[in-house]
């Protein structure tokens, strides 16, 4: 039996804010849920620092910044995603979204 609640296996989410406060606890709750998590912010090496966490907990990421009042860089994270599922660098990829929440406030 699991200790989880409840699982997101297969799912993926892409958190905008994800990597503070609120924004990444949501993030790595989801991954101990089992799902994939894409946790963006404006600053790469927070982003970096919460990839490294939701790998760490067997999960698959991207490790691209945005910013939420910027169409380009969301747009910019969209094609990352598509690059890499192109690439093969995610077997089962991390394919379209099941779940997207911003916590982001645009500056």
């Amino acid at each position: 039996m699991s200790d989880r609640l409840f699982s997101l296996e297969s799912k993926v989410a892409v958190i905008t804010g994800g990597t503070s406060g609120i924004g990444r606890a949501l993030s790595l709750g989801l991954a101990d849920a089992g799902a994939d998590v894409i946790a963006t912010a404006r600053r790469q090496q927070q982003v970096d620092e919460t990839a490294t966490e939701i790998e760490a907990r067997g999960r698959r990421t991207l490790r691209q910044a945005s910013d939420v009042s910027s169409r380009a860089s969301l747009e910019a994270l969209l094609a990352c995603r598509a690059r890499y599922v192109r690439q093969g660098r995610h077997p089962h990829q991390l394919r379209r979204p099941h779940q997207a929440h911003s916590n982001a406030q645009p500056p």
